[in-house]
């Protein structure tokens, strides 16, 4: 069957064959290797600028000073005038768009690897949570008196601030911390009280 066959022609033919399909298939492997570290880079980017601007808006540190002004308020009045003090508001205008990489690729944050998938999974999570807290219809944009809640909020929102710190690659707060909060009348817009 095989008497008087080129086997130089054969192998030609199987070394073409092999290199041709070699070829699709690195390519296809280097195209995942890319939209893998561009998923990645765009997650990371899109998480660390959220962070920054937390913190240059000061929103942990003014839910904190609202926290505390309701906490010596509440302190300061008598057992039955409570539903009298005036109730802590905090209201965060928040863009529909404001996690837009996050949204356009939840599909693939899986690709990040395991452990920086859950982190990026959890921050959003958490986010969301204290987002829902400070928009309309939440207990802080409508104006609460119970000092647990907004504690809860504020443990919330440490938590999704260092989550996030870490995706980002932020060693030291000070990273974020340093970067300059607002001046003037902008300060007055982060929160109704």
């Amino acid at each position: 069957m095989f008497d008087g066959a080129d086997w130089t022609t054969i192998f030609v033919a199987l070394i073409s064959a092999s290199a041709a399909s070699i070829v699709p298939v690195w390519l296809y492997r280097s195209g995942i290797k890319r939209e893998r570290d561009s998923v990645a880079g765009a997650v990371i980017a899109e998480v660390s600028s959220l962070i920054q601007i937390a913190y240059a808006r000061g929103y942990l540190s003014g839910l904190k000073k609202e926290y505390q002004n309701l906490e010596l308020r509440l302190y300061g009045s008598s057992p039955f005038t409570t539903n009298t003090i005036q109730p802590a508001y905090y209201r965060l205008p928040v863009p529909e768009n404001y996690n837009l990489i996050y949204r356009d690729n939840a599909s693939k944050i899986a690709c990040m690897g395991p452990e920086h998938a859950v982190m990026v999974v959890q921050f959003y999570q958490l986010i969301q949570s204290v987002l829902a807290d400070v928009s309309p219809g939440g207990f802080l944009y409508e104006g609460t008196r119970d000092l647990e809640q907004m504690a809860q909020t504020i443990e919330i929102l440490e938590i999704a601030l260092t989550i996030g710190k870490d995706i980002a690659g932020l060693k030291e707060w000070s990273q974020v911390e340093g970067t300059p909060g607002p001046v003037g009348p902008a300060k007055q817009s982060r929160s109704d009280s």
